[in-house]
């Protein structure tokens, strides 16, 4: 058993094993490379383990906060009183052990566990969320309708290397949020460094330290030719390799959820930040650029498209990226549906499966010359067929059946 003491996480997993070295100049038996070998083996598989439930208990962190999160709302529909938030979850912790005999087995039984979880969190969150679009939809209220100007659609454009987390059940959340139930007011270091693109930001307690950052903002544009843009400049820049996607955001549905979203020239203001001008400037700044706080919910999420996709459909409306300059058209927006309409055109119409009837067994043995065998007539639902092969094809059409 390895007696080497690995750092641990909050969940007390390690998932940086340090792998054994073979040192130069000193020969070791044939029996010892292999011991390492097996030895370093392990170690990797334990911290691939180690990752994927890690990556499991964030997920279900982050959907405690949304139905928390959901919860409140709901409850602040029916009374005025301000209600406790979740306390922060601390996620740095410093701990070191060995790893036990039965580490793999612990960590498989954990992963188990913590999918069923899932399974019970993401059914709850769901039936929150529709329960909070039902209740904003039928009450009406004033604040859910957009204001004469304000969007009615955002574009957020992902890759696979998106400094911002997505899943199909929880939707977009930010670095700080839903994993650490941290949803303290944003500061205006930290809207500089998210804007920036910084990864490190000035610690507000310590003002000439930087501390790494964990942005409580997600980046949305209300021009498509400004995902364009970025889109291209990922591109160019090669960053998350091929898998570009740009996702479409239901505005409406943001206002219901209650999900703070503001242009980033009304947060500039707020804080007095110049952005534009000479000098000391913060870029990335513009009517078009907006940003949500913390999280947006997967409700909220109108489709996705393949970036060549996207791209397609926007040259279709003379929206179009310029090679020669690097920039595309801006301030023309796609009309209404043609974005789902062209979600519907890359999926295509879905087909029929053919599902191939199996071939009665070949009995000819069995038949005598001139006396023909009787049909016997046999419900398809027959517990007592004994001929193997039409009860494979009875449970293969059965298994198959929509």
């Amino acid at each position: 058993m390895d007696s080497h003491s690995h750092r641990r996480d909050c969940y007390d997993l390690s998932c940086s094993r340090r792998r054994i070295r073979r040192f130069a100049g000193v020969e070791k038996s044939q029996e010892t490379i292999e011991a390492r070998d097996k030895e370093n083996e392990r170690r990797s598989n334990l911290c691939e383990m180690s990752k994927t439930l890690r990556q499991a208990l964030q997920k279900n962190e982050a959907l405690v906060s949304g139905i928390n999160f959901g919860t409140h709302h709901l409850l602040q529909a029916a009374s005025d009183a301000a209600l406790p938030a979740l306390p922060k979850r601390r996620v740095e912790f410093d701990l070191s052990r060995p790893d036990t005999a039965i580490e793999k087995a612990v960590i498989r039984a954990r992963l188990t566990a913590a999918n069923h979880l899932a399974a019970v969190l993401v059914d709850s969150l769901k039936q929150i969320n529709q329960a909070i679009l039902q209740t904003n939809i039928k009450s009406a209220g004033p604040s859910q309708k957009p204001a004469a100007g304000e969007p009615t659609v955002f574009y957020r454009v992902c890759h696979e290397t998106s400094y911002t987390s997505h899943d199909v059940d929880l939707g977009f959340w930010s670095a700080r949020g839903l994993p650490d139930h941290d949803f303290l007011e944003p500061l205006d270091s930290e809207f500089r460094a998210h804007i920036s693109g910084d990864h490190r930001y000035i610690d507000p307690d310590n003002k000439p330290e930087t501390i790494p950052l964990k942005s409580p903002y997600i980046s949305l544009t209300t021009d498509p030719g400004r995902a364009l843009n970025i889109g291209q400049c990922h591109k160019k820049n090669e960053l998350g390799g091929s898998q570009h996607v740009v996702y479409q955001i239901d505005a409406a549905k943001l206002r219901s959820m209650k999900i703070d979203i503001e242009p980033t020239t009304v947060i500039a203001d707020r804080w007095g930040i110049v952005y534009t001008g000479q000098g000391d400037r913060l870029h990335f700044v513009t009517d078009s650029h907006w940003v949500a706080k913390f999280w947006i919910p997967a409700e909220c999420i109108i489709g996705k498209l393949a970036f060549a996709k996207f791209e397609d459909l926007c040259g279709e409306h003379k929206i179009i990226f310029d090679y020669n300059t690097g920039k595309a058209t801006l301030g023309k927006a796609l009309p209404i549906g043609e974005f789902e309409r062209s979600i519907q055109t890359s999926v295509g119409p879905r087909r029929r499966r053919k599902v191939r009837r199996p071939k009665p067994a070949d009995d000819t043995h069995d038949k005598v010359r001139g006396n023909p065998t009787p049909v016997q007539k046999t419900s398809s639902i027959d517990p007592t067929i004994e001929d193997p092969t039409i009860e494979e094809g009875f449970r293969a059409l059965s298994m198959s059946d929509p």
